[in-house]
């Protein structure tokens, strides 16, 4: 397989894996239970930094991995990580 080819397929498993998480955070919502759906998105897919949920404020309320979790609470658009 050729790099675009590869770069397509990874793109739409990842494409695939957060409509499913999509789908499993809409039944338990956000807070408190996403840690574990964030970190499966996290832990499949070699090319993702960090997962996180924000909310309609823009607070970012959980992200994986752990290493990152002194950001949640903060404001999305004041963090250095959405620059």
């Amino acid at each position: 397989m050729d790099l675009r080819g590869e770069m397509a397929s990874e793109l739409n498993s990842l494409d695939n894996d957060l409509a499913l998480a999509a789908q499993q955070l809409s039944t338990i919502g956000i807070h408190g239970g996403a840690a574990p759906v964030l970190q499966n998105i996290y832990n499949q897919h070699n090319s993702v930094v960090d997962v996180a949920t924000i909310d309609p404020e823009g607070y970012l309320i959980t992200i994986q991995p752990d290493r990152y979790k002194s950001s949640e609470g903060s404001g999305s658009t004041n963090s250095s990580f959405m620059r």
